[in-house]
C-alpha cells in the first residue's frame, strides 16, 4: 500500500489565538478540518506512485509493500450531524517516526518505504 501524505506546514497554522478566536463558525471549521502536517490524504495499491508524479513541495509517498488496501485511511472525520471535523482520519506522528526514516525523505525525493510494523507504530487516528 501507498500513502501520499501532507509533508509541510499548512499556511494556517502561522495563525496566532486572537486570529483563531476571531473566526466566524464556518471559517472555524475550515480552520479546524485543514489540512496537516503527516495526514494521510490518498491511499493506493503498491506501485501507483511510480508512474505517477505529486508535488514534492507539499507532499511525500509513504510505501508500506505487501500491505493489504486499507481505505478507512483515507476517510475523512465526520461529527454525528455529518459535518467535517478532519479531512483526513489518519495522520502520521512525527514524533515517532524514526529518525533513520525522517532522514530518508529529502535524500530519497520524498519517497520512503517501510515496513508494516514501522507504519504502525507511527500511525494514527486523528480525534473528533
Amino acid at each position: 500500500m501507498e500513502f501520499l501524505l501532507f509533508w509541510k506546514d499548512h499556511w494556517m497554522d502561522a495563525w496566532d489565538a486572537a486570529k483563531v478566536a476571531s473566526l466566524k463558525e464556518n471559517e472555524r471549521r475550515k480552520y479546524e478540518a485543514r489540512n496537516q502536517w503527516g495526514d494521510i490524504v490518498e491511499v493506493r495499491e503498491d506501485g501507483y506512485w511510480d508512474t505517477r508524479g505529486f508535488d514534492k513541495e507539499a507532499f511525500m509517498v509513504l510505501k508500506v509493500p505487501g500491505m493489504a488496501l486499507d481505505t478507512d485511511k483515507m476517510a475523512v472525520l465526520r461529527d454525528a450531524d455529518g459535518k467535517l471535523l478532519k479531512k483526513c482520519k489518519w495522520f502520521t506522528n512525527k514524533t515517532k517516526i524514526p529518525p533513520g526514516i525522517l532522514n530518508k525523505v529529502e535524500s530519497h525525493g520524498r519517497v520512503v518505504e517501510v515496513t508494516d510494523t514501522h507504519f504502525k507504530n507511527f500511525v494514527e487516528r486523528k480525534l473528533g
